[in-house]
């Protein structure tokens, strides 16, 4: 065999191989996120795969197309692990909720090899209590608040494994403020009126993903802001009866929209908008609306869910785009001051800029490709928290986040019954006891999975 080193030519390097994992490639904000995130590292010059572990979807075409290799469903375990001892990852980088997953576990442990590292973003900041050791090397938190309760909950150092905050990075031009004539357009495509200031909110139709107080909150605005016009898209059935119910002058004033995963009809809703409404009953983890909502240069004023998941007022302060309150009296006075601010037009764009500074992946791919080679090459967790923490601390925005600060505000949002609650729920016994009880039929579930898998 030639050795071309001793012709004095230099072996050619081998690609850096990254598989990211997630549960399937459809649109939800996580997918959306760690598809985001596979296309990233194939233009970054690494050889990139992503495995929908549960079935493929929308995202297929757009991941293929930026040079991602695609794996998805049951039939591409055995053929993807094969490939995997063969030829072993430098990384894989698995996104989910965080909670004991036997089955991900398991395939994860599988697909490592002897020098891979595994970092898992935890995306609803979930304790662990799963058998040790586990395959995950390094616990990546999408915000704050969320990283205070996680290292609330997990007190054991055994499970306290290294960890770091990094937030979502979202495509920087999927959304944009309107140009001229677009914003007209689109009201007239949502039947609104061009003059009157509109306030607005846009999800997927899940019961706990939308609060009923935003009618009370819209109430509280007519009464100052008489014209004032609310657009709905994507509420759930319960919100829709709801405003059938109302006065017929309220009633009048509010649009409700099927949801839409279709980039131009949402495009048009966030222009419609005078201002993005948010209210959530279980709160956000992060909040790829808000950031969606700021792109399209919208100031945002959220609801504050201090027992529930609550990284939605951290979003809203790193975007500098809006306030966060828990009260509807308080949220309608926030609300209220936004449309009746006279630089509301001329923000716009300040705040889509802010945006894209703040969570646009073209902006911060560097910070991400920085993490990523430092663990490859050293195979160092311990060194990539520290340069998580200075990644935070150095930038014009991430830098506005501070955890005690956030704790506190989540205090000051409660009566005192509630701010009792607060601290029994971030007792790691109990939250321990709690989590064991709700999930015990979701890990026996996942358990015979394995058992199948094993047999066939």
């Amino acid at each position: 065999m030639i050795r071309l080193a001793s012709m004095g030519i230099p072996p050619t390097p081998r690609r850096r191989r990254i598989l990211t994992v997630v549960q399937a490639l459809s649109t939800g904000g996580t997918e959306r996120v760690a598809a985001t995130y596979a296309i990233a590292t194939a233009a970054m010059g690494f050889e990139s795969a992503i495995l929908g572990i549960y079935g493929g979807g929308i995202l297929e075409a757009a991941l293929q197309a930026g040079g991602v290799q695609v794996w998805s469903g049951a039939d591409a375990i055995a053929p993807l692990c094969l490939q995997s001892e063969q030829e072993p990852w430098d990384l894989i980088h698995s996104h989910n909720g965080g909670q004991f997953d036997p089955y991900s576990d398991w395939l994860i442990g599988r697909l490592k090899g002897g020098t891979t590292r595994v970092v898992q973003t935890n995306v609803f900041a979930r304790a662990d209590y799963g058998p040790l050791p586990d395959p995950i090397d390094f616990e990546l938190l999408i915000s704050q608040s969320g990283a205070w309760k996680w290292s609330r909950w997990v007190r054991s150092a055994a499970r306290r494994r290294p960890h770091g905050v990094f937030p979502y990075l979202v495509a920087e031009q999927r959304f944009r403020p309107p140009q001229a004539g677009e914003r007209q357009s689109a009201r007239e495509h949502f039947q609104l009126s061009s003059t009157a200031p509109v306030v607005g909110r846009i999800g997927q139709p899940s019961d706990s993903k939308w609060d009923r107080r935003i009618l009370d909150v819209f109430r509280l605005i007519q009464q100052r802001l008489p014209d004032c016009q609310l657009l709905l898209v994507g509420c759930p059935p319960g919100i829709s009866a709801e405003i059938d119910t109302l006065p017929a002058p309220l009633r009048a004033a509010i649009q409700v929209f099927p949801a839409s995963s279709d980039d131009r009809t949402l495009q048009a809703a966030y222009w419609a908008m005078d201002l993005f409404l948010h209210l959530s009953q279980i709160g956000e983890s992060f909040g790829l609306v808000l950031v969606e909502a700021a792109q399209s240069g919208l100031p945002i004023v959220t609801g504050s869910t201090p027992l529930k998941d609550n990284s939605q007022g951290e979003v809203v302060r790193i975007l500098a785009a809006g306030r966060s309150a828990a009260s509807v009296e308080a949220i309608a006075a926030h609300a209220i001051d936004q449309l009746r601010s006279s630089s509301l037009e001329q923000d716009r764009n300040a705040i889509a800029s802010q945006a894209r500074l703040a969570y646009g992946i073209e902006s911060n791919q560097h910070l991400l490709k920085q993490w990523i080679d430092l663990l490859i090459e050293t195979g160092d967790p311990v060194a990539l928290a520290h340069l998580l923490q200075n990644q935070q601390a150095s930038h014009p925005c991430w830098r506005r986040s501070d955890p005690e600060q956030w704790r506190r505000q989540a205090l000051a949002d409660l009566s005192p019954p509630g701010r009792l609650l607060f601290r029994l729920l971030h007792q790691p016994w109990l939250y321990r006891l709690f989590r064991s009880w709700r999930e015990r039929p979701y890990i026996r579930q996942q358990r015979r999975r394995i058992d199948i898998l094993l047999l066939s």
